[in-house]
C-alpha cells in the first residue's frame, strides 16, 4: 500500500549466505509490491537463490579478496548506488558484503540509515563493531541472545517461515514422498548437515547412522536420507565413505532444489543445528496433522563448545520449549531415536507446541517501520 517510487532514492538490498537469502527474497518482495525502487547485490550461494527468485541481483564479487576486499567493494557499491537506507542479511562465518555495507552505512562514514535481519539465534557479526541502525529479529529469543550487540532491535517474526504459511504442507508431503519412492508405510529419517570442519560434526553423524542401523534392525521399513550443506559438498567425501562401510543405504538429496519439500516428507529430521529443523517445526506448525519431530544431534565436547561459544547455547530456545527433541550422548541415541519414531505421545506434543509459533504477517512490520524511518529522515 506504500508508494515509494519517486519519493526516495533506492533502497539497496544485500546478502551472502544462503539463510539470509530466503528471509531477504521475501523482504525484497514485499517492498517491490509497494512500488519501492529496489536494488540487490549479492555473493556467495545468496545471488543463485536470488536469481532464481527472478529478483536480478548484481554480483558482489569481492568476498574472495579478505576484508580490505569486502570494503573497498562495498564502498564502490555505495557510491555507485547511493541507496536511500540499506537493508542486509547476516553473514554467519567471515565477513561478507552486508558487514561491508554496514560499516560504511554507520554514522562515522557515510551515514545511511540501516537494517539488518537476524535469521538465527545467538549470531551477530561486524566489522570493528558497526551495526545496523536496527535489527529486525525473528523472536524474543533472539532479542535475549544478542551476546553484546548495543543496536536497538524490533521483533518481527520470521519472513521465510510465513511464506510456508501458503504451502498445503499435507498434499505436498504426500506428493513428495511418492516422488522421492517412500511408501506410505515406511519411516523416514533424515540428516541435514551443516560445515564438515565443526568439531563433533562427523561424530554427530556416526552416532546417527548407527542409531539408525539399529532401529532398523527391527523395523525394516525405515529409510535414511542425507542432504550435505550445498555450500560445502565437497567436504562431505567421508561422510559417504562411512555410510558404504556400515552399508547403509540411503537417499542423497544434496541436490534437491525446493528443500521444504523434502524437511516436509521427514518423519524425524536430524541435525546439529541446521535451520532445516526451524523449517520442520514451522512447517508442522501450519500442516493439518503431525509430521514428526525434530531431533538435534549435540552430542560430545567439541559440538557442545563449537555451539556454546558460536551461538552462546547449546539447547536453542525451540528445544528449551521442546519443540524437539536432543540426542547429547550415544548410549542413548538409538532409544531416543525409536521414541520419536514409534511414540505417537511424542510426535503429538510436538505437533501441538509448534502451532504456537504462528504468527501476523513480519514483512508488513519490516516495510511500516522502514517507511516510517524514510519519512522521517527524508521527509514526504
Amino acid at each position: 500500500d506504500v508508494d515509494l517510487t519517486r519519493r526516495y532514492a533506492p533502497v539497496l538490498f544485500t546478502c551472502r549466505d544462503a539463510g539470509a537469502a530466503h528471509q531477504i527474497k521475501e523482504i525484497i518482495k514485499a517492498f517491490k509490491r509497494g512500488g519501492l525502487q529496489a536494488r540487490i547485490a549479492a555473493g556467495g550461494p545468496a545471488y543463485g537463490i536470488l536469481r532464481n527468485a527472478g529478483l536480478r541481483p548484481s554480483k558482489f564479487t569481492a568476498e574472495g579478496k579478505g576484508r580490505k576486499g569486502v570494503l573497498a567493494g562495498s564502498k564502490a557499491l555505495l557510491e555507485s548506488i547511493r541507496p536511500s537506507v540499506v537493508f542486509c542479511g547476516l553473514t554467519t562465518i567471515g565477513c561478507g558484503v552486508d558487514e561491508g555495507v554496514l560499516y560504511w552505512a554507520s554514522p562515522e562514514h557515510m551515514d545511511i540509515p540501516s537494517f539488518q535481519f537476524l535469521d538465527s539465534w545467538g549470531t551477530f557479526n561486524s566489522i570493528e563493531g558497526r551495526e545496523p541502525s536496527l535489527y529486525f529479529a525473528m523472536d524474543r529469543d533472539t532479542v535475549l541472545l544478542r551476546r553484546g550487540s548495543r543496536a536497538p532491535m524490533a521483533v518481527v517474526g520470521s519472513p521465510k517461515h510465513y511464506a510456508l504459511s501458503r504451502m498445503s504442507v499435507d498434499e505436498v508431503r504426500k506428493d513428495k514422498r511418492k516422488e522421492l519412492g517412500i511408501k506410505e508405510n515406511e519411516k523416514l529419517v533424515a540428516y541435514f548437515g551443516q560445515m564438515p570442519s565443526v568439531p563433533g560434526h562427523m561424530l554427530n553423524f556416526r552416532i546417527l547412522v548407527k542409531a539408525f542401523k539399529a532401529y532398523r534392525a527391527g523395523n525394516p521399513s525405515c529409510r535414511l536420507l542425507v542432504r550435505a550443506h550445498p555450500a560445502y559438498a565437497v567436504g562431505y567425501k567421508p561422510y559417504w565413505e562411512f555410510l558404504k562401510r556400515e552399508n547403509v543405504p540411503y537417499i542423497n538429496a544434496t541436490r534437491q532444489d525446493r528443500v521444504e519439500e523434502v524437511i516436509a516428507c521427514c518423519d524425524a529430521l536430524a541435525t546439529c543445528y541446521s535451520t532445516s529443523a526451524v523449517d520442520h517445526a514451522y512447517l508442522s506448525c501450519y500442516s493439518s496433522r503431525p509430521i514428526g519431530a525434530a531431533v538435534y544431534l549435540i552430542s560430545g565436547k567439541g559440538m557442545r563448545s563449537y555451539l556454546k561459544s558460536n551461538f552462546g547455547f547449546i539447547r536453542n530456545p525451540l528445544l528449551e520449549r521442546g519443540i524437539g527433541y536432543a540426542i547429547e550422548n550415544e548410549k542413548d541415541a538409538a532409544g531416543t531415536l525409536a521414541s520419536v519414531l514409534d511414540r505417537k505421545s511424542l510426535i503429538n506434543r510436538y505437533f501441538r507446541k509448534t502451532k504456537a509459533m504462528d504468527s501476523a504477517d513480519p514483512c508488513k512490520k519490516i516495510v511500516g517501520t522502514v517507511t516510517s524511518i524514510l519519512r522521517s529522515r527524508y521527509g514526504n
